[in-house]
């Protein structure tokens, strides 16, 4: 079985890491896997790096003649059996593939975007294609969203978003501390997120400035890329007068070392389709304060593994942190009862519920 993966992101994110853990667990249950990315994107140079085939198209926009033809071309010569859509644009090139440049490959389709599908000619087209078997949800609150907007319900199925619990050490570094300069008895409460609009620093920030009326020595780091608001948060951090007390540190690839150094994790997003991010810190065994965003509560349970909060209210994620704070108990139990659910979303346990599915949809053709 050979599955040809579609990423057409030219940066690199959580869904490119997704893809990346997908191809590392499918390879030890011995499928092969081909990647056709754009040129110039850090998923080429991923796949180069470690040894993963792969072809290249030229991206050009979202819909592209020539990256359809390319990706029909590149299915078969390399005698793909199936083909996975990572991302919208990913989505856009096989259908138009198969519809023009007669791609035969079965599709499936990954939906880890939480809003909902528009009822336009096109984009119905696209999601109702002959084409695509199977669409595969990061949570259980996309796949309800899907299932209302296409034709064929019994289609969508979920498997949520993994991580690689091993990369997580179980001991502070200090690294994160010694790069801000805080001492080890200050506490400091983190973020992991793009400073992209949908994460809702502003929120975050609210939620700051209440928790510093109250405990006026914690320290705040975002670990995250600028996707777009950066200079506005930063602009309202100052307003504030909290950037002796708020710090973005920008992008990091060594967030596994660092984010042991957190004493809480406080995560602000509307929106989310599962949020890795916040299983990246039930990983690393730190309290987690969240919003109750999308695909979120299918992660965190309020006051069994976490703290939920309704999206938007800071007053409510201030609550959250406080209490976290002043019940060190209740913060051991969160951390113990998100050690028993991480199975849920180990990378392993990913790869095998979508190998399953590959053979499910190929068995129909014998």
């Amino acid at each position: 079985m050979k599955i040809m993966h579609i990423s057409s992101a030219l940066t690199w994110r959580g869904g490119e890491q997704q893809i990346a853990y997908l191809i590392e667990g499918l390879k030890a249950a011995g499928v092969d896997s081909l990647v056709f990315c754009a040129s110039g994107s850090e998923m080429k140079k991923y796949c180069a790096q470690n040894d993963i085939p792969f072809s290249t198209y030229i991206k050009k926009g979202g819909v592209s003649f020539s990256a359809a033809r390319a990706l029909a071309n590149a299915a078969k010569s390399n005698l793909v059996d199936l083909i996975h859509m990572h991302d919208a644009h990913a989505h856009t090139y096989a259908v138009m593939a198969a519809t023009f440049f007669a791609c035969k490959q079965k599709m499936v389709l990954s939906r880890r975007v939480d809003f909902p599908i528009k009822s336009s000619f096109l984009t119905q087209w696209k999601y109702n294609h002959s084409s695509i078997k199977k669409i595969i949800c990061v949570s259980k609150f996309i796949e309800n969203l899907v299932r209302s907007a296409i034709k064929n319900p019994n289609e969508v199925t979920t498997v949520h978003s993994g991580i690689d619990p091993g990369k997580f050490s179980l001991q502070k570094t200090g690294k994160l501390r010694d790069l801000l300069n805080i001492k080890s008895d200050v506490f400091l409460i983190g973020n992991i997120a793009a400073l992209a609009p949908h994460k809702d620093h502003f929120t975050f920030v609210d939620a700051c400035e209440i928790v510093l009326k109250n405990q006026p020595t914690f320290q705040f780091v975002v670990i995250g890329g600028d996707g777009g608001t950066r200079k506005e948060i930063e602009r309202y951090i100052q307003e504030k007068n909290l950037q002796k007390s708020i710090h973005l540190l920008g992008f990091r690839n060594d967030v596994p070392k660092l984010i042991k150094d957190f004493d809480l994790f406080l995560f602000s997003s509307k929106t989310e389709g599962l949020g890795t991010s916040v299983i990246d810190a039930m990983a690393a065994g730190i309290p987690i304060v969240t919003t109750n965003a999308g695909g979120i509560p299918e992660i965190i349970d309020h006051l069994e593994n976490g703290w939920l909060a309704n999206v938007g209210q800071a007053k409510d994620l201030a609550e959250g942190v406080l209490f976290a704070k002043g019940q060190p108990e209740a913060t051991k139990n969160w951390i113990a009862s998100g050690k028993q659910k991480l199975a849920l979303f180990d990378k392993r346990t990913v790869a095998s519920k979508t190998a399953n599915i590959y053979k499910e949809i190929l068995a129909k053709d014998k």
